[in-house]
Order: structure tokens, then C-alpha cells, then sequence
């Protein structure tokens, strides 16, 4: 059995909104806004959307999270409604780290610096549509459909560089900014990447 909801009268017609944004240390931030609207006849829109990368545990410059939900209720008369909704998500998360390795032999000294970044993003969206007539006291038509979409991709990649003198790099970025460097050593470069996509 279903029990149908009805707005209060005194919600009737009501917009309420809330907006809010904010910024931390660590590079974090958020930032929200929520929507509502009612009407007495059962009418309604929702409107919900947030971005940022508060939750995240890497500080990865381009981590974020995105987050849209609609949801509306629309009459035509008495006999006819239409429902829907529509969601959206957007995830990146990505990491870089590097290390510092040093070896002494009798044959010579080595030195290696090495540096590795991840990144991986994920995109959603989704729709549904519904409607209700009541063509009479005896006959109900429901229309329903719906619709989704998702892609994912990913990439990593590492860089190591060896050398029989010590160059002096900054260990925290040392393919970043060089100062006079000269190599003398072996150097590798690699790079992956995938995609894939859902329908």
C-alpha cells in the first residue's frame, strides 16, 4: 500500500537554499550548494552540488570529488505527473612521490633519484525519467526510462636516474629544476596508461 506525501501548507510554494564554501591547509577546499522547492500539490525540485577534496588522503593538485544530484516532480492537472532525476560524478584522485638511493662499492659509487606519479579519474552520469496518467478510476499508464554512462582512465608513470657522482638534486623534485646538472649514469623513463569505458 502506498501512502502519497503532501507538503504542508505552510511549505507551500517555499525555496529554501544553502550555500557554503571553505579552505584549508594542505591545499583542501569544499564547496556546497543545496536547493529545495515545494508545492502544496506534491510538486517539488532538488537540486544538490558539491565539489572539492576534503576527504581525500593524498594533496595531489588536481584531487577532487564532484557531486550533482536533480530530482523534480512535475503535474500537469490532476491524472498526469512526471518524476525524474539526473546524477553526475566526477572523481580524481592522483599521488607523486620520489626516493633517494645511494651505494658504495669498491668498483665506484652510485646515485639514484626517482620520482613516480599516479593519476586516476572516474566520470558518471545517469538519468531517469517517469510519468503517471490516470486515464480513469479503473486505468493507470506508467512510463519509465532511464539512461547511464561511465568512463574511467588511468595513468602512471616513473622516471629513475643513476649516476657514479652525486649531482646535488633536490630530493623532493629532482627532475624539476636542475642546477648545472651533468649526467654520468644510466636514465629510464616510463609511462602507462589505460581507459575504459561503460555503457
Amino acid at each position: 500500500m502506498a501512502f502519497p506525501l503532501q507538503t504542508k501548507k505552510e511549505f507551500n510554494g517555499t525555496l529554501m537554499t544553502s550555500i557554503a564554501a571553505g579552505k584549508g591547509n594542505n591545499k583542501k577546499k569544499e564547496a556546497e550548494l543545496t536547493g529545495n522547492y515545494f508545492k502544496k500539490s506534491g510538486e517539488n525540485l532538488s537540486l544538490i552540488a558539491k565539489s572539492g577534496n576534503r576527504n581525500m588522503t593524498t594533496s595531489y593538485e588536481d584531487n577532487r570529488t564532484d557531486n550533482i544530484a536533480l530530482n523534480f516532480v512535475k503535474k500537469f492537472g490532476p491524472d498526469l505527473s512526471v518524476n525524474g532525476n539526473v546524477m553526475y560524478n566526477n572523481f580524481i584522485n592522483g599521488s607523486e612521490g620520489t626516493s633517494y638511493y645511494e651505494q658504495y662499492l669498491n668498483t665506484g659509487n652510485t646515485y639514484r633519484y626517482s620520482s613516480n606519479t599516479n593519476r586516476m579519474e572516474n566520470r558518471m552520469a545517469s538519468a531517469a525519467l517517469g510519468a503517471q496518467w490516470y486515464v480513469n478510476d479503473k486505468t493507470l499508464l506508467s512510463f519509465t526510462g532511464n539512461f547511464s554512462t561511465s568512463k574511467g582512465s588511468g595513468e602512471n608513470g616513473n622516471r629513475q636516474d643513476t649516476y657514479s657522482a652525486d649531482p646535488g638534486l633536490d630530493v623532493s623534485n629532482p627532475f624539476g629544476g636542475r642546477r648545472g646538472r651533468k649526467r654520468c649514469g644510466r636514465y629510464s623513463d616510463k609511462l602507462h596508461r589505460h581507459e575504459f569505458r561503460l555503457k
